[in-house]
């Protein structure tokens, strides 16, 4: 029997292979005989870069830059068909796991460290940008909406600010 393990990963607890691998063990303990393969995936988000990396041969390389709230981070960009190419993943630079969950605040938070990314490997190489879902903006735009309605919903201020 041949099974093929294709997961995504499971933001900031698992990668795609970590999560592919733990499903080749359940599938080998029940069936000792199996062929499992496991090919790690990723959507544009979170671990773009390190599964890119295994199925194309790339070098992982980082920078310094602005993290979501201002403090620095390490941002990852991959480097492909000998330098020619290069891979960014967004959620490095401004991604909702580099926030603590007590400190997510999407009036405060920037993107500055993707534009920051993008220079760094700005004239080196072919550029590829890796976006994902914008979750922590979509998510946490929505609480902030939620907020607004119920704070200006008791007065002629009644209006969903934007």
């Amino acid at each position: 029997m041949k099974f093929v393990c294709a997961i995504d990963s499971y933001k900031g607890s698992l990668t795609s292979m970590q999560a592919g691998n733990a499903a080749k063990r359940g599938i080998l303990r029940a069936f000792p005989d199996a062929e499992v393969t496991v090919m790690p995936i990723a959507d544009g988000g979170e671990g773009t870069v390190e599964t890119l990396a295994e199925g194309m041969d790339g070098e992982i390389c980082t920078t310094s830059v602005t993290g979501p709230l201002g403090g620095a981070v390490e941002s990852r960009f991959l480097v492909v068909d000998g330098g020619a190419t290069c891979v960014m993943e967004m959620a490095s630079a401004a991604g909702i796991t580099l926030v603590k969950e007590g400190e997510l605040d999407p009036l405060r938070a920037t993107s500055y460290g993707v534009g920051e990314t993008i220079l760094a490997a700005a004239g080196k190489y072919r550029f590829a940008h890796s976006v994902g879902m914008p979750q922590f903006y979509n998510r946490h735009r929505r609480e902030r909406d939620k907020r607004r309605r119920v704070r200006n919903a008791s007065g002629p201020r009644s209006q969903i600010c934007r």
